[in-house]
């Protein structure tokens, strides 16, 4: 389960919260989790579901490091590329949260 504003922890400590997910169109299945930065409030990074540990409804474990995660691609606006075309992005911002 992953809830949106959930708060991130990598494993050297807190790394920020969830404010989005990317979902594969054809198969529903979420494929990266966008994780704002606690220290940086309008930066985010894509982080693959591959790094969860552990979720709850409040609390979501990494398998990275704070450094790691600031070193992810940033999120951003889609790029229209038929990649970007088959995900869906789901954000706080679009359910008025």
């Amino acid at each position: 389960m992953i809830t949106l504003n959930a708060e991130v922890t990598c494993v050297d400590g807190p790394g920020g919260s969830i404010v989005g997910v990317i979902v594969h169109r054809p198969s529903l299945q979420v494929q990266q989790l966008v994780v704002k930065e606690k220290e940086f409030l309008f930066i985010d990074h894509l982080v693959p579901v591959s790094w969860l540990l552990n979720s709850s409804s409040r609390q979501i474990e990494l398998r990275c490091t704070g450094d790691e995660l600031s070193a992810l691609e940033p999120s951003g606006e889609p790029d229209g590329s038929l990649a970007a075309a088959m995900q869906y992005r789901y954000t706080t911002w679009e359910y008025g949260v």
